[in-house]
Parts: C-alpha cells; structure tokens; sequence
C-alpha cells in the first residue's frame, strides 16, 4: 500500500481532535480520497456516455441546486 504526507494547519487539525476525537485523520483522509475517485468514475461514465449534455441532466442538476443538494 502506498503512502503519503499530508499536511494540515494546526490550528485546523487541533480542532479536528477535538470534535472528532474517535476518528483517525489519516483514516478521513484516506476514505475522502477513494469517494472523490468514485465520484470521478461516475461523472466520467456520464459524460463518455454523452449524458452531461442531455436536457434531462440539466435539469436534474438544476434541481439539486435549488434543494442545496450541490
């Protein structure tokens, strides 16, 4: 398995441990990364399939603006 540093603000990270004092910041990070990922794979599926373009998508996006979902 890889590795990498990563490096935060301290004042970032002791706040951090402070709300979050049962969770791994390595672990957050870690997980963070593979979702960004997926979510790229599947952004990446709809457009090779041509569906960023469609009135349907558009739509959709629009609405989940208007919810503040995105």
């Amino acid at each position: 398995m890889g590795k990498m540093t990563v490096s935060v603000p301290d004042d970032v990270l002791k706040k951090f441990k402070e709300q979050c004092p049962e969770l791994n910041p390595a672990e957050v990070v870690r997980k963070g990364i593979i979702e960004k990922l997926e979510e790229l794979e599947k952004f990446e599926i709809l457009k090779n399939k041509g569906l960023l373009e469609s009135k349907k998508f558009e739509k959709l996006i629009k609405k989940l603006e208007e919810e503040e979902l995105i």
